[in-house]
């Protein structure tokens, strides 16, 4: 499950939050962990809080499109004007069907605008070059002086549409490399804390645990929504493996068995089902298997719409198998 940047915000304020209560421990694991660590993290996250999402860029590049092709499309009444003109014309510097406001129209449909600026600029330039003729049967010189006025809007439109493409990608760039580096302290601050507590503290080992985290923070953000913006009628499962010794297994296989919903454990020994169908009154059995441990089966499982089943499963080896005298003893 891929975090959200702000979701990235939420754990990395928990985290911080973590680290500053557990500071002595994390010092005394390794010196990194002292100042001005904790006050840098912190601004890393003030950081990424004060980012230009862009959400908002998006919606101010709609604003720019329209207005450019809403410019473009008026250019249909200019070139439709003018070629009335230039077929009733007789005597100008080309022919009429080579003029350029065919190929116009054709840039204008494809919204096409570098492409229509070059072919707008030879229709204008047509136009200048036969005002002689193309005056004394109604095409006035103000109607041309319009028709540029609306190529450079058109131009000035087009630049900034330009520019603001490369501010966003330049933003999106910019905010992926700050919350690539705030999600890397996080999982640096998870990594040591899972070490230092693996052996000493169950809760606080658990607490270090980033897909924990993730599924508590979209929890609670669900948890805030009101009951018609809740997924109706499901829940999240969350089932974390270990072995006696608190290691964590990667691979074993996760079933929910009445839908047939199946995960492998990721390295934390994690399987996180999102949107599982719930109903009180159905309990579920959900199974775990994986190569050298014994099969567990837990039945009975209720799921409660909205909620969410934490699930913590200790793995059993499978015992060797004894040899018997006929396969290791001596012979007889």
């Amino acid at each position: 499950m891929t975090p959200r940047k702000e979701e990235k915000i939420v754990i990395a304020e928990i985290v911080s939050g973590q680290i500053t209560v557990d500071k002595t421990e994390f010092t005394d694991y390794s010196i990194i962990y002292d100042d001005p660590f904790i006050p840098n993290y912190k601004l890393k996250i003030i950081e990424a809080k004060g980012l230009v999402t862009t959400e908002i860029l998006i919606a101010e590049g709609k604003v720019l499109t329209e207005m450019l092709y809403a410019d473009v499309d008026s250019l249909k009444v200019h070139m439709n004007k003018l070629e009335g003109y230039v077929k009733r014309a007789i005597g100008m510097t080309v022919k009429a069907s080579d003029f350029g406001i065919h190929e116009v129209r054709e840039k204008i449909n494809s919204k096409d605008v570098e492409g229509l600026l070059m072919r707008l600029s030879t229709v204008i330039l047509n136009a200048e070059n036969n005002m002689t003729i193309l005056d004394p049967i109604g095409y006035k010189a103000a109607a041309l002086t319009s028709l540029k006025d609306l190529k450079d809007k058109i131009d000035t439109e087009n630049v900034k549409q330009t520019l603001h493409i490369d501010a966003k990608m330049k933003t999106v760039d910019t905010n992926n490399t700050v919350f690539d580096e705030l999600d890397a302290i996080t999982k640096d601050v998870i990594d040591a804390g899972k070490r230092i507590y693996k052996f000493s503290n169950k809760v606080k080992f658990n607490e270090y645990n980033y897909k924990r985290l993730l599924a508590k923070v979209r929890h609670e953000r669900n948890a805030l929504k009101t009951e018609e913006n809740k997924i109706a009628g499901s829940c999240v499962v969350y089932v974390n493996c270990t072995d006696a010794d608190d290691n964590p297994l990667e691979e074993m296989t996760v079933t929910i068995s009445e839908f047939g919903l199946v995960l492998k454990t990721d390295e934390d020994g994690t399987a996180y089902f999102e949107e599982v169908t719930a109903d009180a009154k159905k309990p579920v059995t959900i199974i775990i298997e994986g190569e050298g441990y014994v099969n567990k089966t837990l039945e009975k499982q209720i799921l409660e719409p909205g909620g969410m089943l934490n699930l913590d499963v200790v793995m059993v080896p499978i015992a060797p198998a004894y040899q018997t005298a006929e396969e290791g003893g001596e012979g007889s």
